[in-house]
Parts: C-alpha cells; structure tokens; sequence
C-alpha cells in the first residue's frame, strides 16, 4: 500500500503517490483555494451562527429541486420559472459590477456584494413561487395556500438574514437583492402570464415532437387539478388490486 512519509506532506517539492496510484507533486499552499459554492464560514461555538450557515445553503436546495422537479414532473412551468430564475441571477452579476461595492469584510466571500445574490435568489423565488401558488394553483381549502406562502416567506428572510448575521453583507445590500428579486420576479410573471401564454407559445412547446418524446407538459393550461386527479386514479388502481387479490 503506497505511503505518503511526513516529508512529502510537508515538502510540497517531494512527489506523493494519488489514489490512482502514479506520481503527482504535492500542490503549494500559496496555490490552493477554495470553492466558494458551498464553503460558510461562522464564528466557533455560534449555535446561531451554525444554524445560518445552513440556512444560506438554501439556494443550492433549490437548484437540486428544480432540476428534480422537473426530471419527476416534466412540467414546462417549471423550465419557465427556471429560465427567469437564471435571467434574474444575470441582472446581479450586471448590477454587481456596475455598482461595484465592497463587502463589508475582506475575507468572507468573493467579489462586489451589491445587491446580495442570495437575498436576490430567494426573493426571485419566493416572489414567483407565490404568484403561481395564488394564481394557478388549486386546493380544497385555502388555508394550504396561505401556510405555503408564509413558509415560502420566512425562508427568504431567513435567508436574506443569515447574509447579514454571518457577515457576508450589509443591511442595505441585502435589502436591495430583496427589491430587485421581488421587482424581477413580478415583471416576469406578468410578462408569462399575459404575454407568452395568451400567444400560444406553451401549447407549441408540449406539442412539439421533442418534447413529446420526453413527456413534457403543461398541467397549468390543460388541468389545473391533475394533481388531485393522478392521485384519485392511483388510489382507485390500488382500491381495484385489493379487491383482486
């Protein structure tokens, strides 16, 4: 079994054997750096502070569902949602260099922190995520829906405040990823709903061959209710094999 002496790891000019077992050089500290997609960093022994770093994962959550949405459901609302979810985190990367203000630290985070692109992505989220909830969606009582949106809102702030409470922006950077989440999300929604399903677009889309081989469609135009209908039929298939057997 190849060993790696204590020279090696403290030498990096001293070769050590990988995994795949050829010889690679030891990288030089002064070379190495980190992926800043998933690395938080909060004070030791701050419960909170854990807790926050977590909650600031959120957005990363939220990508893994939407392509899992979408692989389960093949539903075309959700690559529109996730269209303007990429559209709204191009807006940031724009204002964030056209504004180009620092973070309120040297050394939490990368690059300019105005507007926070994680308070922008969740209020993006969150804000369509309602929208749609009150304007397509149907449930037997609407208390569902209520308690959904207000789930949906303490994650955002929940978010937008693990930003701040962690150090990775200010107040005002935070607050202004809010607004123009929120703004970009409704003027998105608007622009779906009364301009690109009015045209016929979505219809083309499910209709055309390809997306027919992979069994998209569109449940927000043909039945709202199919959710409610697909469980209906699979109880009554389960209802129906009891009997059987």
């Amino acid at each position: 079994m190849p060993h790696t002496s204590t020279n090696a790891k403290q030498n990096p000019a001293v070769p050590a054997f990988s995994f795949l077992g050829a010889l690679a050089d030891m990288p030089r500290a002064e070379t190495l750096t980190h992926l800043d997609l998933s690395h938080v960093q909060y004070t030791d022994q701050d419960h909170l502070g854990m807790v926050m770093s977590y909650a600031t994962l959120a957005p990363l959550a939220i990508i893994c569902a939407y392509g899992t949405w979408l692989a389960s459901r093949r539903e075309l609302s959700v690559i529109l949602m996730g269209v303007g979810q990429i559209f709204n985190e191009i807006i940031n990367a724009v204002l964030k260099r056209a504004i180009s203000q620092a973070r309120p630290t040297g050394f939490l985070g990368k690059g300019y922190g105005m507007p926070s692109s994680h308070a922008q992505f969740m209020a993006f989220f969150v804000a369509y995520a309602v929208l749609h909830l009150y304007t397509y969606t149907h449930f037997r009582q609407n208390i569902w829906k209520h308690l959904l949106a207000v789930g949906l809102t303490l994650a955002g702030i929940t978010v937008a405040y693990s930003r701040v409470y962690l150090g990775y922006h200010t107040s005002n950077q935070v607050l202004a990823g809010v607004a123009v989440g929120i703004i970009l999300a409704t003027l998105y929604f608007t622009f779906i709903r009364d301009v690109v399903r009015p045209s016929g677009f979505c219809r083309q889309v499910v209709t055309h061959p390809w997306a027919q081989y992979v069994y998209l469609r569109d449940p927000t135009e043909s039945d709202p209710y199919l959710l409610e209908r697909e469980y209906q039929w699979h109880m009554a298939q389960l209802d129906a094999r009891l009997k059987r057997d």
